[in-house]
């Protein structure tokens, strides 16, 4: 009887672990409709599905992406995934559409994720306890861009996202970086809320004469200014051809600091980076996810700050060794302003006691000079009265010896 209780228990509790588990992640598929595209008799170079909440209601958050290639032949140029940020005035998309280049009309658009010929189907997974948030205010657009004009194509490739229930513990955004010029050397810098870095994928392919930087100018109290590395070429050689690379240390971004980027020897057109990041306060998803571009911020004396290619190329270890030192230095200046102070205190007591000994000798010497001034006036007056103690004395020896006198001549007169 135990062991059968022992199993029923069992037989209740582990359904329900299961489903509970499957309950907070669950798959969405976004592909391209096959019927649409085969009916459709104009040609088309590119492909936009929408997709939106079944509920207004539901709060979720994205945290893995996954693409799924249909065709084979090398056909797709890229597939992006994007979250646009809606109002209720937005123009209404349609489930599909082709061709038109603004792919979020009105409205603020933030790039989450791409793929291109030259990546591997690897799934892009965000840690644990961070995801991008999807609500009611915002919808996916999934877009295909082929490299030639496609008229019959029933091609259905898309993307598998992974949805969690679950409010994560940090949201994510990204920025942008990049210039529509063909500069291969430019600046951008941070206009609003803080953020923290998560981590940095090219948006071009990687070839191995290709050599990039990306630093970070802070300036800070006094004009103090400080240039950190953040990630270059040689740190991303080994990665995959995702070319995502998580930053481990937790590098701010705060307004007013710059990204300086430089790029060399890159065949494509354009040097552009996505830069993911974190934040916590959910009251500020807005206003941090506007500011989703970076560019055409050029300062010149920018460039000056960074470190030579020589220094870049063979002695990258010593950039890292300058940023660990800052906090001995500023542990240091700590160490330094309490000695100071310890000095300062000991020093006010030294004195004050310095003091004490001067006062109290200066009083000893008072009363010395003022005894000495005394004496001659109180031996003077022992004088006197030892003078007049001896006049009485004498006064009265001869008043006897007078009355003797007399006596005397009394008896002898008689």
């Amino acid at each position: 009887m135990q062991f059968l209780l022992c199993l029923f228990i069992f037989v209740i509790t582990f359904p329900y672990a299961t489903t509970s588990d499957l309950s907070t992640k669950f798959n969405v598929t976004i592909k391209i409709p096959g019927n649409t595209t085969s009916l459709r008799q104009l040609p088309y170079k590119t492909v936009h599905v929408k997709y939106t909440l079944p509920n207004s209601n539901d709060q979720w958050s994205i945290v893995k992406i996954e693409p799924f290639i249909q065709s084979l032949n090398g056909e797709i140029q890229q597939i992006t995934v994007h979250i646009c940020h809606v109002a209720s005035s937005t123009y209404q998309y349609d489930t599909i559409w082709y061709n038109d280049e603004t792919i979020c009309k009105n409205s603020h658009l933030m790039l989450i994720y791409q793929w291109a010929s030259y990546s591997s189907l690897t799934p892009y997974e965000l840690a644990d306890g961070h995801g991008f948030q999807f609500d009611k205010s915002k919808l996916i657009i999934f877009t295909v861009t082929y490299f030639k004009e496609q008229q019959l194509n029933n091609d259905q490739s898309g993307v598998i996202l992974t949805i969690s229930t679950v409010i994560p513990r940090f949201y994510m955004g990204t920025i942008v970086v990049g210039n529509k010029q063909q500069r291969k050397r430019f600046s951008c810098r941070i206009s609003n809320y803080p953020r923290l870095l998560y981590g940095i994928q090219p948006l071009f392919s990687k070839t191995d004469n290709a050599r990039w930087s990306i630093y970070i100018i802070r300036y800070r109290m006094f004009g103090r200014k400080i240039v950190q590395s953040i990630v270059d070429s040689s740190i991303l050689s080994n990665h995959s051809e995702t070319n995502m690379k998580i930053l481990s240390a937790d590098i701010f971004l705060k307004p007013g600091d710059y990204l300086i980027i430089e790029c060399e020897s890159i065949l494509e057109a354009l040097c552009k980076f996505l830069i993911f990041y974190k934040y916590k306060n959910i009251q500020l998803h807005y206003f941090i996810e506007t500011d989703h571009t970076c560019q055409n911020n050029d300062y010149p004396n920018l460039f000056e700050s960074i470190p030579s290619k020589r220094i870049v190329g063979t002695d990258q270890n010593q950039l890292s060794k300058s940023s660990a030192n800052a906090p001995r230095i500023f542990l240091f200046i700590i160490v330094l302003l309490i000695v100071i102070w310890i000095s300062i205190i000991l020093g006010c007591v030294i004195m004050r006691h310095v003091c004490g000994l001067v006062n109290f000798r200066q009083d000893s010497s008072t009363q010395i000079l003022n005894r000495t001034a005394k004496t001659p006036f109180v031996r003077g007056l022992a004088a006197n009265d030892q003078s007049q103690r001896q006049r009485a004395i004498t006064t009265t020896g001869d008043r006897i010896a007078q009355m003797d006198v007399d006596h005397t001549t009394g008896l002898m007169n008689g």
